[in-house]
């Protein structure tokens, strides 16, 4: 029977050597629809690289465990920072930001989350990773708002990572610290304004 114009020739597609138990099919689709060239991945690649591009790999292989042995969880963490540190709601912050000695806002978040959510106008970014080099004078990465001004509030997404960081920066002996309870999105569920303009600054 004669091929018809255009169909993939039998050459366009590799031969399957299903030698092993142990390997697994997947299809890449070309540029050309017409052309799909079928490869075998070893399963331990395959489960490999699941496992990497999860959150929590536990959470997607069943009977699996950690080889670690935790004595905290990062609830208990930021439960006990929070027992520590001064927290201030969304409505406090404006108040205190419209103020006669207004405190420096403190942005931790991931310059990824502004662009993708916007930022309070104002508000130092300060990547949660370098807070505190950026924070202590002795660090070559030191800012100056750090010790140019008195009072802080630090905030993110949601008040965890600032209330751990709230309370890090406290340990390393700074004052006149506070954080935002319920961080960004509480800001944003008071209706309280919200700059779209996302440049880090």
């Amino acid at each position: 029977m004669e091929r018809p114009a255009g169909a993939p020739h039998a050459g366009h597609f590799v031969a399957l050597h299903a030698y092993c138990s142990c390997f697994s099919l997947s299809a890449t689709v070309r540029p050309n629809p017409s052309l799909i060239l079928l490869r075998l991945l070893p399963t331990k690649l395959l489960s490999d690289s699941l496992s990497a591009s999860s959150v929590n790999p536990r959470h997607n292989l069943p009977g699996a465990h950690s080889v670690q042995t935790f004595t905290k969880s990062a609830a208990e963490l930021v439960a006990a920072a929070e027992a520590e540190i001064t927290a201030f709601a969304p409505a406090d912050v404006q108040q205190r930001m419209t103020g006669d000695n207004p405190p420096v806002l403190i942005d931790i978040r991931d310059v990824r989350e502004l662009s993708a959510s916007g930022r309070i106008s104002g508000a130092v970014h300060a990547p949660r990773g370098m807070l505190e080099f950026w924070a202590d004078p002795e660090s070559p990465y030191h800012r100056d708002v750090f010790s140019t001004h008195d009072s802080f509030v630090l905030f993110c997404a949601a008040g965890w990572r600032s209330a751990l960081a709230t309370k890090t920066l406290q340990d390393m002996g700074m004052t006149g610290l506070a954080h935002m309870a319920g961080g960004f999105t509480a800001w944003v569920e008071s209706g309280l304004p919200v700059d779209k303009d996302t440049s880090t600054r």
